[in-house]
């Protein structure tokens, strides 16, 4: 039987205004499950600058199923004020001043001192981008992922994949908020429904078997 591939999917829990993060969820619904052939791995990770490298880091010796490494990483995050599905090109050396859910900033404007400005995910940003379109979700390829945990984490996710002999391929899809985001007291307006959610993430990752 042959060897089926490894995808470890990540998300964020909750933080500030997002009483309840979709990506979360998304990684709960899909995490164990077989999509489009590959076993997928989902793990929630905490909005810590201090914390959330690290995991990463155990996340990726210990491996997928039966230990086997991964061979993709897709990460999810939360764009608050989108209405798109943002599948994200770069992740850039910098970093705002937005506390984590811990109270934790930095005083340096960058995440690694001295590394590279610009940082370039390998998964099909366009093939991705194009295949969600098809399936009547608005989505865009996208230049930046913010200054928060999204584009702190996907920088150094790259950074450390770098630094390995055969390492997984990764990027990373921002996705708008849905009903269950915020609580009442905030006025917003969620474009997609959770199961739209789901269908966007199987897309991408059925995306992924087309271009190996």
């Amino acid at each position: 039987m042959p060897r089926r591939i490894q995808t470890l999917i990540t998300g964020f829990e909750a933080f500030g205004r997002v009483k309840s993060n979709p990506a979360d969820r998304i990684v709960r619904a899909l995490s164990y499950d077989c999509v489009a052939g590959q076993e997928i791995t989902g793990y929630v990770l905490p909005v810590s600058y201090t914390y959330v490298f690290d995991w990463l880091r155990a996340i990726l010796e210990v491996g997928g199923r039966d230990g086997q490494p991964f061979d993709n990483i897709l990460h999810l995050g939360v764009a608050v004020g989108s209405a798109y599905w943002r599948v994200e090109r770069f992740a850039r050396n910098q970093r705002g001043k937005t506390p984590d859910t811990q109270g934790v900033t930095s005083l340096e404007p960058w995440i690694i001192e001295e590394g590279d400005s610009l940082l370039v995910g390998n998964l099909p940003v366009e093939a991705i981008t194009s295949d969600l379109q098809a399936i009547g979700i608005p989505a865009q390829s996208s230049n930046s992922a913010g200054d928060y945990l999204c584009n702190y984490l996907y920088y150094r996710s790259l950074a450390h994949l770098e630094t390995l002999h055969n390492p997984p391929r990764a990027g990373f899809l921002h996705i708008p908020a849905d009903p269950d985001t915020f609580d009442s007291k905030v006025m917003s307006a969620p474009v997609f429904s959770f199961e739209q959610h789901l269908e966007a993430v199987r897309s991408a990752l059925t995306t992924l078997n087309k271009y190996p």
